[in-house]
């Protein structure tokens, strides 16, 4: 039986999505084309009336995702999330807040929301599923459905952020620029190959272990202005 010759050693750097390019670029001598992943037709409407319904004027929609998989290490807290939220409204953004896929996640999402309306903001809740009511004068509007609504709302948002979790590899595959404070609780080695890798532009914070939230929140706001500038999406208040 032939013996297929190795390819050179994969890179010691560098994130999962850039050694599988690396690795199937030498091996088969051609390239993966850098192009947005597609949508399933269904999911690729759903994104289009969210864009529809939601971006009815100059502000940017931006997807936010506080979920950690159930690690709560990779979690900056509570103070942080509320800061940039509110920061970002009222430099002129939209926020699709995810509730998240637990009970935790949907009670901190809920404790999140109390904050930020006792801060002035106009918050509307969208029923599960793929249903959109009630969110016309919202700042921010949250939402919970099944994983192809997920991937169809950050299709249709300007920028997608949270923390080390699938919402940002997502972003990072649909071409949705992304950012994320990525919180080291595995380690740097583990940072680098988990930074979500595509063909839109990517934001990472890295962040030790028990970071300040306090100190994490003037980076994270201008390296979400940044992303927004690059994608031609400065925010501007209705």
């Amino acid at each position: 039986m032939p013996i297929a010759a190795c390819p050179a050693a994969r890179p010691r750097g560098g994130s999962l999505g850039a050694i599988a390019r690396d690795w199937f670029g030498r091996t088969f001598d051609t390239a993966i084309p850098d192009t947005p992943l597609p949508l399933r037709p269904a999911d690729a409407d759903w994104s289009a009336t969210v864009r529809r319904a939601l971006a009815t004027d100059a502000r940017p929609l931006v997807a936010a995702g506080f979920g950690t998989g159930g690690n709560a290490a990779k979690r900056v807290g509570p103070a942080f999330e509320a800061d940039l939220l509110h920061a970002l409204v009222a430099e002129g953004c939209r926020i699709l807040l995810s509730r998240g896929v637990d009970p935790a996640e949907h009670e901190a999402t809920r404790i999140l929301c109390a904050a930020l309306q006792d801060r002035g903001m106009r918050i509307s809740h969208l029923p599960k599923g793929r249903t959109l009511t009630g969110q016309d004068s919202a700042d921010i509007v949250t939402w919970q459905a099944d994983p192809g609504a997920f991937m169809a709302i950050i299709a249709a948002s300007d920028l997608h952020l949270g923390y080390d979790s699938a919402g940002q590899h997502i972003a990072a595959a649909l071409g949705v620029p992304t950012f994320c404070a990525f919180v080291m609780a595995g380690g740097a080695r583990h940072a680098d190959r988990w930074t979500p890798a595509g063909p839109g532009p990517v934001g990472v914070l890295r962040l030790a272990v028990g970071s300040s939230e306090q100190a994490a929140t003037g980076p994270a706001i201008r390296a979400v202005r940044a992303l927004l500038r690059r994608a031609g999406k400065d925010g501007s208040a209705p």
